[in-house]
C-alpha cells in the first residue's frame, strides 16, 4: 500500500469534489487535516497501490494546477510521505 500526501493553502474558501474516475484503481481519499504550517496549512491524504502511485501524483498535480489556476489554492505541495514543505 502507498500513500500520498497534498499540502496546500486554501485562497479564501472553496471546496471541490475528486470524481472517483481521476483515481487509478484502487486508490481512494483517506482523509483531511491541518499541519500547523503557515505556508501549508492543510492536508489531504490518498492511498492506494504502491504500482500506480506516479499514476495518482500526476493526477493530483493536474488537479491541484486547475485548483491554483482557478484561485482556489495559493499554493499545493505533493510529497510520498508526511513531510510538511517549508
Amino acid at each position: 500500500m502507498a500513500t500520498v500526501f497534498v499540502f496546500y493553502d486554501i485562497a479564501e474558501s472553496g471546496s471541490w469534489k475528486y470524481p472517483t474516475s481521476m483515481f487509478p484503481a484502487r486508490w481512494g481519499w483517506t482523509g483531511a487535516g491541518g499541519t500547523g504550517s503557515s505556508k501549508y496549512p492543510r492536508e489531504e491524504q490518498f492511498n492506494g497501490p504502491l504500482s500506480s502511485r506516479a499514476a495518482m501524483r500526476r493526477r493530483l498535480d493536474a488537479k491541484f494546477k486547475s485548483l491554483r489556476n482557478k484561485g482556489v489554492v495559493r499554493r499545493y505541495a505533493i510529497r510520498s510521505r508526511y513531510n510538511v514543505p517549508k
